[in-house]
């Protein structure tokens, strides 16, 4: 674990990570921020994602509500 943006969206993909339930638990908390989330994937390792990957993810949630990670065919992919 741990790495980039790229590396989390890898790892948050699999059915089978251990960064999947817990990011899903975290970012749909509705009270969740840019600033906590980043300090969250921060303390998991991933210290490539920054405070502005982490500000797009919530501003696409404020418009789309929740956020699910999946295996789609092989693709790595973050369905919204």
């Amino acid at each position: 674990m741990g790495g980039d943006f790229l590396d989390f969206v890898q790892d948050a993909s699999k059915k089978d990570s251990p960064i999947r339930d817990e990011f899903l638990r975290v970012f749909n908390d509705p009270n969740v921020t840019a600033q906590s989330l980043c300090d969250f994937l921060h303390g998991k390792d991933y210290t490539g994602v920054t405070l502005e990957h982490c500000e797009k993810m919530i501003a696409a949630r404020a418009h789309l509500g929740t956020i699910e990670a999946g295996d789609i065919g092989g693709q790595v992919a973050i369905k919204y």
